[in-house]
């Protein structure tokens, strides 16, 4: 009883920071945006339900058999806390006052999960390498997905946007690729319903993730929280500025008021580009023209002597949204954008003489692309095959550039503040966490920064060590957009040194990255590692739930050997031999090793080391290793040379 009374008290405590309650002047009944038709409450644990009303009044709430009151405080907070339930449903949540009611249909009881990070969290199940697959049995209606809307914030909000979805084949492919794949396991392998908080946002380094509170305890973060607060920007304000700002770039029409899709436009200024037509591969290390997106305007000039057969415009590869324009006449597409396309050409369209194939192509983060060589896009007339190849036209600023986002997004506690606080103390049985890339630029704070947030969180909503599980940063060599060096290694061994924390697990993911992909596509993998590390962890299950973790090495007879936790069964090596392994003496001078497994523990060796001292395994951005556990499950990147 102690327990459920803090947690009201700590809920109306948050609504008495300055502004929160803006969004609830009225004297309205009114509920946390979580609690909405097709939720899923945590099962067998208590369940605190809050919201806003008028002052003295009393909010009745009843849900299955149970039924409880509070009184409107004079902040126009209430809150009240029903027992905790087991799995099932379906159950009406019921909260009244003298003048108004709110039913909530559809609730179910069973497991919750918080999914948050960057933008591999949010890397979308439709993006990802099994959508194909997952579209056609993507029909779970007892799977549901609460998707937190982007914010930012210098006040610790109350409120939350959003709603929960039931996943179909129609609405899964906005799901989190990751947390889907965890959902789908669970919910099939415990036979309840299953509801994700996606709180997560693409490109977002830790520090805003973490309350300002807890960065203002630490000596190295608490300059940058002064910093931030004496500055006095308003982030919220700024993203509403953004968002407007996106909303001009996607109506943008600036190219067909000027006729740029036209014949007559004079495009001799234009600059002369060949295949491919992409905006990377034109414009290079132009970055700021093209990052993070622009309208591509493309033009090609040809010549017909005659009109008398059946048209056809080919692309062989056409990649992203593209709008094709000949002679000022739109040309619809008829697949999906991102295949091939074997458009037919009224005659009305095509003339004698000059002709004009304008090609109107939207990339975001360098997507998209009008053919990849010379021959991708041509013109059929009846057995007549007319290449458009050669000399193109270009031009990047005929409409506005794709804004960026507020550099205050990364101001200490915004989206804590706007995307955390308001779920809390919403129950849940743990968090799912992959984040990183956006702090290998200073990958050593992450040893305190990660520990940090865990502790934070898991403080403000007072559920104990609450499971939190995250993944090791994939494998990536960098591109021209993000590069990576060994400051990745030194990221992931943040994440490992985080292990230590209560109840925390660790999937490895060093062997599904992609080398020039920041965005690995293979979520399936992730959500299922993420998911053997939760049977045991939130599920207690005796399983082997993590790739071998180094343990010790003993060096003997010009060899050392390493023993490994988590490989109580054996290890393996996918390739003929083991890959990864360097060795080094007292010089430091590292040399790839010979490794081989005996048991479970992997002996190393080299020639012309006769007193070998140090170790690394798959110490790179993108290193090519191959040792396994028995159940499949990779081992994670280390060094002994610390």
């Amino acid at each position: 009883m102690l327990y459920r009374h803090y947690i009201c008290f700590l809920i109306l405590s948050v609504f008495a920071f300055p502004n929160a309650l803006k969004a609830f002047q009225s004297d309205s009944l009114c509920v946390n945006g979580l609690f909405k038709h097709h939720m899923v409450l945590q099962r067998e644990k208590s369940i605190p339900i809050w919201g806003t009303g008028k002052p003295e009044t009393t909010v009745h709430v009843s849900l299955n058999n149970q039924r409880a009151s509070a009184t409107v405080q004079p902040d126009s907070t209430w809150c009240v806390q029903l027992s905790a339930m087991p799995a099932g449903g379906p159950h009406i949540l019921q909260i009244t006052d003298l003048r108004d009611s709110i039913f909530i249909d559809d609730v179910y009881v069973g497991e919750v999960w918080l999914a948050s990070g960057q933008s591999n969290m949010e890397f979308t199940l439709g993006s990802s390498l099994s959508w194909a697959e997952e579209q056609l049995h993507a029909d779970f209606p007892n799977i549901r997905f609460f998707q937190v809307v982007h914010g930012m914030n210098n006040q610790q909000q109350h409120d939350v946007q959003g709603s929960w979805v039931r996943s179909s084949a129609a609405t899964a492919a906005a799901f989190s690729g990751v947390a889907y794949h965890f959902a789908k396991k669970l919910h099939q392998e415990k036979n309840i319903a299953v509801g994700i908080i996606q709180s997560a946002w693409g490109g977002t380094p830790i520090e805003p993730w973490i309350s300002e509170d807890a960065l203002s305890s630490r000596e190295e973060t608490k300059p940058s929280v002064i910093q931030a607060r004496e500055s006095g920007a308003q982030p919220t304000q700024l993203y509403a500025k953004y968002l407007q700002d996106v909303d001009a770039f996607e109506n943008a029409s600036e190219g067909l008021r000027l006729g740029v899709h036209t014949l007559a436009y004079q495009d001799q200024h234009w600059k002369k580009v060949s295949f491919p037509l992409q905006v990377s591969s034109i414009y290079g290390d132009e970055t700021a023209v093209y990052i993070p997106g622009c309208y591509l305007w493309v033009r090609k000039h040809f010549d017909l002597s005659s009109l008398d057969k059946d048209a056809t415009l080919q692309f062989d590869e056409l990649e992203g949204k593209a709008t094709i324009y000949l002679n000022g006449t739109e040309i619809e597409l008829k697949n999906a954008q991102g295949t091939s396309q074997g458009l037919v050409l009224p005659k009305s369209v095509l003339k004698k003489g000059r002709n004009l194939l304008a090609i109107r192509l939207r990339s975001l983060w360098a997507t998209g692309a009008v053919g990849h060589s010379e021959g991708s896009v041509s013109l059929l007339l009846g057995t007549k095959h007319i290449k458009l190849d050669g000399e193109w036209l270009s031009n990047i600023s005929v409409e506005p550039r794709y804004p960026d986002l507020p550099k205050e997004r990364n101001n200490p506690g915004v989206l804590f503040n706007a995307m955390i606080a308001p779920l809390i103390p919403y129950s849940v049985q743990g968090v799912l966490w992959y984040q990183g890339e956006a702090n290998t630029w200073r990958p050593r704070d992450y040893q305190f920064l990660f520990p940090l947030l865990i502790q934070d969180w898991r403080i403000r909503w007072q559920q104990g060590y609450m499971p939190f599980l995250f993944v090791q940063l994939p494998n990536f060599g960098g591109n021209n957009l993000a590069p990576a060096d060994e400051s990745w290694a030194y990221l992931r061994e943040a994440q490992l040194m985080t292990l230590p924390q209560p109840a925390t697990g660790m999937a490895v993911s060093i062997d599904i990255g992609d080398a020039t992909d920041i965005h690995p596509r293979n979520k399936k993998d992730v959500g299922l590692r993420l998911y053997e590390a939760a049977r045991h962890i939130a599920y207690h299950e005796d399983n082997v739930y993590s790739g071998p973790l180094y343990r010790r090495m003993e060096i003997k007879d010009h060899k050392i050997i390493v023993y490994f936790d988590h490989a109580r069964d054996g290890l393996i090596s996918k390739t003929a031999s083991v890959e990864g392994f360097q060795i080094a003496g007292a010089d430091n001078n590292f040399e790839d090793a010979t490794a081989t497994i005996v048991g479970n523990t992997v002996e190393l060796t080299h020639p012309s080391l006769k007193n070998p001292t140090t170790i690394r395994y798959g110490w790179a951005a993108d290193p090519k290793v191959s040792l396994y556990n028995t159940a499949g499950l990779p081992a994670s990147p280390f060094r002994t040379d610390k």
